[in-house]
């Protein structure tokens, strides 16, 4: 049985709106440790931290959030116009409108389950053959 500590550092993937986010928000999700908010659960985790910004001048949209709403996946980075993560769980919404920035790779999502309400993550970009590779 593995045993798991109050945090995880999660690999990730460019999610499907990743065009919607510049190098620097990249930057922000990779180098920044994140807390599991109280107001998480089977749906998503609401992760406190700093603010992801959405780069608004690449979109061409004046308030940088408005998009039609397209399909979620387990492991989905949404990120809100206010720049507040989301990480979606196993009973997330089936379709949002949030942009997915990144999505949590198939062999880190049990560990990123395992996550509880004041644990931390962290978020680490990879490749999609180090995803084959882990999943393997």
């Amino acid at each position: 049985m593995p045993t798991y500590g109050r945090g995880a550092r999660l690999r990730v993937l460019p999610g499907p709106q990743d065009d919607w986010f510049d190098g620097a928000a990249f930057a922000r999700l990779t180098g920044a440790r994140f807390t599991v908010a109280s107001q998480s659960d089977r749906m998503g985790y609401r992760l406190t931290g700093p603010p992801i910004p959405l780069d608004r001048a690449r979109r061409g949209d004046r308030d940088g959030a408005t998009m039609i709403s397209d399909a979620t996946f387990p492991g989905a980075i949404q990120v809100t116009p206010s720049g507040e993560a989301m990480l979606l769980m196993a009973d997330r919404q089936t379709t949002g409108g949030y942009p997915q920035m990144a999505i949590v790779i198939s062999a880190d999502l049990p560990r990123a389950g395992q996550l509880a309400p004041g644990d931390w993550v962290s978020f680490e970009l990879c490749t999609y053959d180090e995803a084959r590779a882990a999943l393997a």
